[in-house]
Order: structure tokens, then C-alpha cells, then sequence
């Protein structure tokens, strides 16, 4: 997929009236509209795809990409501040997720392979390096200490060690502290079931799944499973049919920070979770208190679907179906 980074003229949502969404809402209520006139610009747009993971680094945020259809070739791009792109690597499947870890003065990558796999490489020209061969697709993947957790339709899998745990059929998605890595399962039931039910666990090598917290989700397609995020004290995870929600790493009582049903791609930053909603005619961007208060609006998305979410320093960036990578300064 060939990138296009013109210098693009900035674009302003339409003005919408703010409204605040307190936690005792109903999950009925619809989102709380975007302040009027948020800026944004794009920082890239993607032909033929779309972005499906964004990391800001000091350099430049990079950039994962999947086809339109799903199937065949992305590509890893690092977008600078001037919206210059270079393209670090071409992937032999669509980027499910990405690390990338800026501790040394390379970038180096991780990305999940559509038919099965996971690899790293650094950036430059020197091939990917095949971590871990998988015979089904890698749905989420986190750096644990010195190796990749990698979850699957069946559990969870390490890159160190051949012994994989699990978990049952299910949609899951992982996130790792750097010791312990959170696992968020909707678990596979009958298409007639009024409920799905879902389970957030912690896995440390060497022990069996500790379960953290549980509960009832939606019927239906656990998409929503793929989102999650931690911080020191919790686990914050974007569950289908409840929202989002706050559980402690000791595990505990889940508390739902915000009632959105189809709340995800979490990510959090200082005292905020941010988070997507893409329940709506234009999904939107919004936020929380990690110690639970009022949503707030961050901004429209124009677009039935937010595809990816970051934050760093000054801005709030996501990705959206028409292939546009965007950005707009924090609240």
C-alpha cells in the first residue's frame, strides 16, 4: 500500500453542543457530543487500507497498516512532524497489533501475521525475524519482560517457551504490565444465549490463570474483546455490552467507568482512560477519570469506525475507515 502525505489543509468537525455523561447514565443514553470546532489534521492517508495500530515515538508516530479487504501485505510507516513517511517495513500480513520498543536508537517492531505468526524486525532493510510460528490467527499481543504473550481463538502462548496455556475458545485480547500479562476473553457461547460472558485474568510464567474479575457481556460478535489497558493500579477493558470498565490488578470488583456499549480500543495517559465509541452514525473519541467521574468528549471522528488509538504529549491520534490517520490537541 503506497501512502500519500500531502501537506493536507487542517479540517474542523461541525460544531456539535457538549454534553457531559456522568457514570450514572443508562448504557442507553447516546454518546456526549464533541466540543464545537475541535481541530484536527491528518497526519497520513493510507490508499487502499486502512491504519489498525499507531505508536507515537520522539521520532514520529508509527503506523501499521491492513488492506481494505482484510487479506494480503501492510506495511509499518514511521509519519514524522512534518508528515514525512518513510516506510520501515512491508509485512506479510495485515498489522493486528504492533510494539515498538524506542529504548535504543533503532525502532524495532513487532506485528501479528493474518494466516498465523509473529515477527519483529528493526528498521532498515535487514529481514523480519519469525518469532513464533502459530497455526491460527494472532488476535492481540503485549511485551512481557524480554518476550511477547500472544493470545489466539484458545488461549495464550509465550514467544520464550513452547508450553502455551489454554484458556477455552474464545475472543481475547492481552495487555502486560511488564511482568504480568492481562488477558480479556469473551468467551464463545450459544447464538441464542441473551448474554455472552466474558473474564479478565492475569497470567505470570509459571502459574496457572488467575481470574481477576467476570461477568456478562453481549450476545453476538466478541470484537470488543481487543481492548484493554493498564496502568500501576488497574486493568481497564473495553468489554461488549457493558462499556468500559476498571478492575484492579490484585482483581476485585469490576466498576464501569463509562457506560458506552460499544466502547474500545482503551489507552491510557495520566489521569485519563481515552477511548473510542463506535456505536454511532460517527464515532467519536472520548475520555474518563481513572478514578471514575464524568466522560468527556475529546472529538468526532467523522467515520463509522475508529480503527486505531494513541496518545502522547500534546495530542490524541486515531485512525478511521476512510484511511486517514489524524490528530487533535488534548482537552
Amino acid at each position: 500500500m503506497r501512502p500519500t502525505h500531502d501537506a493536507l489543509a487542517p479540517m474542523l468537525a461541525a460544531p456539535l453542543l457538549a454534553a457531559a455523561l456522568s457514570l450514572g447514565a443508562c448504557a442507553e443514553d447516546p454518546p456526549p457530543a464533541p466540543p464545537p470546532d475541535t481541530p484536527r489534521d491528518i497526519r497520513l492517508r493510507v490508499e487502499g487500507g486502512t491504519a489498525s495500530a499507531l505508536v507515537p515515538t520522539a521520532s514520529g508516530i508509527v503506523v501499521g497498516t491492513t488492506p481494505a479487504t482484510g487479506l494480503g501485505r501492510g506495511a509499518i510507516l514511521r509519519v514524522a512532524e512534518d508528515r514525512r513517511v518513510e516506510q520501515l517495513q512491508e509485512t506479510l500480513g495485515p498489522v493486528r497489533a504492533l510494539d515498538v520498543d524506542t529504548s535504543g536508537a533503532t525502532v524495532s517492531f513487532a506485528w501479528s501475521e493474518e494466516a498465523g505468526g509473529l515477527y519483529a524486525a528493526d528498521a532498515g532493510a535487514a529481514p523480519p525475524v519469525a518469532l513464533r510460528p502459530v497455526s491460527v490467527n494472532v488476535l492481540s499481543f503485549a511485551r512481557t519482560g524480554g518476550a511477547f504473550s500472544y493470545a489466539t481463538p484458545t488461549g495464550v502462548g509465550r514467544t520464550d517457551t513452547d508450553a502455551d496455556q489454554e484458556l477455552g475458545p474464545g475472543d481475547r485480547a492481552l495487555a502486560s504490565d511488564g511482568t504480568t500479562t492481562f488477558v480479556l476473553t469473551m468467551k464463545v457461547g450459544a447464538p441464542t444465549a441473551p448474554t455472552r460472558a466474558w473474564e479478565l485474568s492475569a497470567l505470570v510464567p509459571g502459574a496457572a490463570p488467575r481470574s481477576l474479575a467476570a461477568g456478562e457481556g453481549a450476545p453476538g460478535s466478541g470484537a470488543m474483546a481487543r481492548a484493554l489497558t493498564t496502568d500501576a493500579t488497574n486493568v481497564y477493558a473495553a468489554v461488549a455490552g457493558v462499556g468500559l470498565v476498571s478492575v484492579p490488578k490484585a482483581g476485585g470488583t469490576a466498576v464501569t467507568l463509562a457506560p458506552q456499549t460499544s466502547a474500545s480500543l482503551p489507552v491510557v495517559e495520566g489521569r485519563y482512560v481515552y477511548f473510542a465509541d463506535n456505536g454511532g452514525i460517527d464515532a467519536v473519541v472520548l475520555r474518563v477519570p481513572t478514578a471514575g467521574g464524568a466522560v468527556e468528549p475529546v472529538v468526532r471522528a467523522r467515520g463509522a469506525l475508529v480503527t486505531a488509538l494513541a496518545v502522547d504529549g500534546g495530542f490524541v491520534y486515531w485512525a478511521s475507515v476512510d484511511g486517514g490517520v489524524y490528530r487533535t490537541p488534548k482537552p
